[in-house]
């Protein structure tokens, strides 16, 4: 089962209604990172073991390029444990749709997902 860190760009009742489906849902704002850049988003949810959610599909995109890249440059096993880009909807369905995706898709670490 998957633990989840939403970023400052999800609402944090997304986190709330993750918990229902008993996942450890983490929100940047209950960590005191709601000012955080995307990288330290990243590096706090791939140290914490959790999979990032986030609608910013751009940066995270950018990111994820460059932490496989730069992992394979020098020649280091730098792992996240996965990226799910969500398109805006209400959070209840988000939740079911994460809760869904999670069940028939096991492999999340060091995968974007949209």
């Amino acid at each position: 089962m998957a633990d989840f860190y939403v970023d400052h760009c999800v609402p944090i009742s997304l986190a709330a209604l993750l918990r229902t489906h008993n996942y450890l849902a983490r929100a940047a704002r209950d960590e005191g990172l709601a000012g955080a850049t995307d990288d330290e988003h990243l590096l706090f949810a791939a140290q914490n073991g959790c999979t990032l959610v986030t609608f910013n599909r751009r940066d995270f995109e950018l990111l994820h390029s460059a932490w496989q890249r730069w992992s394979r440059v020098r020649g280091v096993s730098a792992r996240h444990s996965g990226i799910i880009i969500l398109d805006t909807a209400p959070d209840d369905q988000l939740a079911q749709e994460l809760d869904k995706f999670v069940r028939a898709r096991p492999q999340l670490e060091n995968e974007l997902y949209y």
